[in-house]
């Protein structure tokens, strides 16, 4: 008789948990109190407690009518790559190279003979002049490249490392950070490629025969951080028993204008309560914010969206 109450009991207990409301009653306004310039936070306040709240400021990366994009329609379009670059601890001497390839089928990580051969073999088109490295150690620079006539192909990004020893020179340590590609379309609007964490950019070391993939902090090689923001090679000693160095790292090939799902941004999940949000624009311009609430269980599921126009100074 006991164990029965105990089942009885636990139904109840389940089927109060998992009961399920409509959203019905939510709405979110602005605080009269905003001011609309960039940088100063906008507040939105919210009528009703839906489960889960999520918000799409309608900037790159985060705007809800993009939501299941996958392709952007390339005609007109325009493809730039951007990064910031420096060098450090040596004059640059040219040891840093920007390559692209519309022919290279991509490393297998696993076979070194295979990997190199298909580097080589490859069409690489060298971007370097073109994007200006700095030419002073310690110098610094802002790359923005036209590469729209890679656009639809499978395409692969990589920076080629080549340098020697030297008696009383180190040979200087190389930064990119920020890596994306533009995607800009003839009305002005502009959307990310792939971002760079899904680019699978990869080391390869062709005087490391056993290890060429390996991500390093230590002298001559690549390190690329997770997710994959910035990719450092670490400068080497002066000194002529010092070891040459010629290591690339490069990115998979993918399409240009494939671009990565618009992602929205977690207000509040089923436990907590939320009354408002504030956020800040970083640029001026007119966007269509989004608020997604949604009820949900194993069996149900109710969406309500509220939009709103937001003019930022």
């Amino acid at each position: 008789m006991k164990n029965f109450l105990y089942v009885i009991l636990a139904v109840i207990l389940f089927t109060s948990c998992n009961k399920f409301s409509a959203v019905s009653d939510f709405s979110v306004s602005l605080d009269p109190e905003n001011t609309y310039e960039v940088n100063k936070t906008i507040t939105f306040n919210f009528d009703g407690n839906p489960n889960y709240l999520t918000f799409y400021s309608g900037e790159l990366g985060n705007n809800y009518k993009l939501l299941d994009r996958s392709m952007v329609d390339p005609e007109g379009l325009q493809a730039f790559i951007q990064f910031k670059v420096k060098v450090e601890d040596a004059a640059p001497d040219n040891t840093l190279k920007l390559m692209i390839s519309d022919n290279f089928t991509g490393l297998t990580t696993k076979n070194y003979k295979a990997d190199s051969t298909a580097i080589f073999d490859s069409e690489w088109t060298d971007l370097s002049t073109a994007a200006q490295f700095p030419i002073a150690q310690n110098g610094e620079a802002n790359v923005n490249l036209d590469i729209s006539q890679y656009l639809t192909k499978p395409t692969s990004i990589a920076f080629k490392y080549v340098a020697v020893p030297n008696a009383t020179k180190k040979q200087p340590k190389w930064t990119i950070s920020n890596l994306h590609i533009l995607l800009e379309s003839p009305n002005g609007d502009q959307v990310e490629s792939l971002d760079s964490t899904r680019r699978g950019f990869v080391p390869f070391d062709f005087l490391d025969k056993i290890t060429p993939y390996t991500n390093r902090t230590t002298e001559g090689r690549w390190n690329v951080s997770f997710p994959q923001t910035t990719m450092v090679l670490a400068s080497t000693a002066a000194g002529l028993t010092k070891p040459s160095n010629l290591d690339w790292v490069i990115s998979k090939p993918t399409i240009l204008n494939q671009t990565s799902r618009d992602l929205g941004i977690v207000v509040k999940s089923m436990q907590e309560r939320k009354t408002s949000f504030g956020y800040k624009f970083s640029k001026a311009g007119d966007y269509e914010v989004v608020f997604v609430a949604k009820n949900s269980n194993f069996e149900n599921e109710s969406v309500v969206v509220k939009r709103l126009t937001v003019s930022i100074k």
